[in-house]
């Protein structure tokens, strides 16, 4: 009868562990659009438009918005001289019914994040 019990114990307690787990390596993301009943998340990027710097050269590839989910920029400029700079200006669209606000701004050049750089190159971004 106690052989049973333990059994059954040992059973319960491997049943919640397992559920507690379970709960806690859940992985939530949020990636671009999401809803909430009559409420909704959409934000991306739209009209990009050249603003001033260097003349891009054939190899080069002007900024284009990815076409899948609209949040992310990809471009390839080569800079030849110490001076050179080129700029663009990019909408932030909020077509959601929910307020967004910005919280934090990443961005990497050539898969590399700008902390990294060396000292001589500056990328920034304003908004």
């Amino acid at each position: 009868m106690k052989k049973k019990r333990m059994i059954v114990v040992l059973f319960v307690l491997l049943v919640c562990i397992s559920i507690g787990y379970a709960l806690l390596n859940q992985e939530l993301s949020f990636l671009g659009i999401g809803r909430l009943g009559q409420h909704s998340w959409d934000i991306y990027f739209d009209h990009i438009q050249e603003v001033g710097g260097i003349e891009l050269a054939v190899t080069d590839e002007e900024p284009t918005i990815d076409s899948t989910n609209k949040t992310s920029i990809t471009y390839a400029i080569s800079f030849d001289l110490p001076g050179d700079y080129y700029e663009f200006d990019v909408d932030v669209v909020n077509d959601g019914t929910l307020d967004g606000m910005i919280d934090s701004i990443s961005y990497k050049i050539n898969g590399v994040s700008v902390e990294s750089l060396p000292n001589y190159l500056d990328c920034s971004i304003r908004y």
